[in-house]
């Protein structure tokens, strides 16, 4: 098969199958199915002229799809191919791809994007009435969860996937994160967070001081989980830091500087969007997700009325792209909904998101508060893919915060004899009627227990926080039978 090819491609790199490893190891059986005999010397000029010298710098495991369409973009603006004739390129580049995703595990790079199938109208408006009516499967959340976490201590990219998947944030504010951002344990913080009020330019690696609106700049709670996988990462980067020379760290000299969410292939670079774009899209594709609902979900936000409500909220010189991205579009529409579930107040919600705070008596100050924040860390840890012990805990201590004249403002009210009573909610997780919460001393508690959010309405099931939970615990079993079942087959 090698006679074909005039020129001695490398065909791995460090250790790792390329594009042109692929081509070669498998080019019969690619011409044979694609029937290229009359044209296989034509189409071997093709690749060894126009595309094998533009993949050459890194593993096939390593180029996304925008990686790809760049390549096609640029023999555009150099040849002035006609649109037919780019087509042709486009197929020789996918016969390989196809070729590596059956026969040497490598994850579609083109899973979830557009390449010119077109859903029917009616299609996209069935599909979206399904996909927009329910958040994320709970075992393809906590398959997710599992890999990002796993992957944090090495991976900058799964880094960013971990604060897109505990709050919600745009592809750009995570990839403008740096250890700066981070307060932690070791600093003497009680609650781990991270201040975000950077953000990468464009599809580029540069940073800005800024954000999508003045509205993003905010202070997000993470896990406990995740601040200790960040305390030893960020440990270990100073060590390399240390050792380093100034050039190889990009001039960088303090680890403040030093992106969190950094390039597959150096620490100090920070990671561009459109990397976390084909990362979050690859593990879509690994845990399962329908392909065909993750086309709605891109047809909903690059539809003209997407574009005009963005636009409406968005600087003209920051752009609109960060909101186009169906997986973090997806994920925050999730996490809305997740936190909703778990009793978060809109006005919460509206600042975990970067939003504008519609209650005009919430400020965007009070989130200073530890107690406020204290309280919405204790209901963000109700989620089983973040803090897994909570599915083994038989009740949840509810803690009552004091603000202003008033204790978590929606249930605690004054009595006749100025007492504060507080008729407070039990997030029970097994036996509805047990309850242990912390209280303030001289308050009198009322003994009306419940199970459902603080905002739900009277007449919604009372064992919604119970039901969530359940759905998780029945997820975790699954997945866990899965890899048992996986790890015996394997070991036949």
């Amino acid at each position: 098969m090698n006679n074909y090819f005039e020129y001695d491609w490398a065909v791995q790199y460090n250790g790792q199958i390329t594009f042109a490893g692929v081509l070669l190891k498998y080019f019969d059986a690619i011409a044979k199915k694609h029937h290229w005999k009359v044209v296989i010397k034509r189409y071997v000029e093709d690749y060894e002229k126009h595309i094998l010298p533009r993949l050459q710098d890194r593993p096939i495991s390593e180029y996304i799809a925008e990686d790809y369409i760049q390549l096609i973009y640029d023999l555009s603006e150099e040849k002035h191919y006609k649109k037919a004739y780019l087509q042709h390129y486009w197929h020789l580049i996918k016969c390989v791809t196809d070729f590596a995703v059956k026969n040497e595990g490598l994850i579609d790079p083109f899973w979830g994007v557009h390449t010119g199938e077109v859903l029917t109208s009616k299609n996209v408006e069935q599909r979206e009435e399904t996909v927009l009516r329910r958040s994320f499967n709970p075992v393809m959340v906590w398959k997710m969860a599992e890999i990002i976490y796993k992957s944090v201590p090495e991976s900058g990219e799964k880094t960013g996937l971990a604060f897109l998947i505990e709050d919600g944030l745009r592809l750009k504010e995570t990839a403008g994160t740096t250890y700066g951002d981070f307060y932690s344990y070791k600093d003497g913080e009680v609650i781990p967070k991270v201040y975000i009020h950077n953000s990468t330019i464009g599809q580029t690696r540069d940073l800005r001081d800024g954000l999508k609106t003045d509205n993003g700049y905010r202070t997000v709670i993470i896990s406990e989980k995740l601040a200790l996988l960040l305390e030893e990462k960020q440990k270990r980067t100073e060590e390399i830091l240390s050792q380093e020379n100034i050039d190889a760290t990009q001039g960088i000299t303090d680890i403040g500087r030093v992106p969190m969410v950094h390039d597959k292939n150096d620490l100090f670079r920070h990671c561009a969007s459109p990397q976390l774009t084909a990362e979050f899209r690859k593990l879509f594709a690994q845990v399962g997700y329908n392909e065909k609902d993750f086309l709605v979900l891109q047809n909903i936000v690059n539809s003209q009325e997407f574009s005009e409500a963005v636009k409406r909220v968005t600087p003209k010189e920051l752009g609109f792209a960060e909101e186009r991205d169906p997986s973090a579009y997806g994920w925050r529409r999730h996490w809305n909904t997740e936190m909703h579930i778990l009793g978060v107040a809109p006005e919460d919600r509206q600042f975990g998101m970067g939003h504008r705070i519609e209650n005009p008596d919430v400020k965007r100050s009070d989130y200073r508060n530890e107690d406020l924040l204290g309280r919405l860390e204790q209901k963000m840890n109700l989620r089983p893919y973040v803090n897994p012990a909570v599915l083994d805990q038989k009740t949840i201590e509810t803690s009552c915060y004091e603000s202003g004249n008033a204790f978590n403002q929606a249930f605690a009210l004054p009595n006749k004899k100025g007492k504060l009573v507080i008729e407070f909610t039990a997030y029970d997780l097994l036996a509805p009627g047990t309850l242990s919460m912390t209280i303030p001393d001289g308050t009198i508690v009322s003994g009306r227990v419940y199970t459902q959010p603080l905002e739900a309405p009277i007449d919604q099931s009372p064992n919604v926080i119970y039901d969530y939970l359940e759905t998780y615990r029945r997820a975790r079993d699954q997945v866990q039978a899965e890899e048992e079942s996986a790890g015996e087959l394997k070991n036949e």
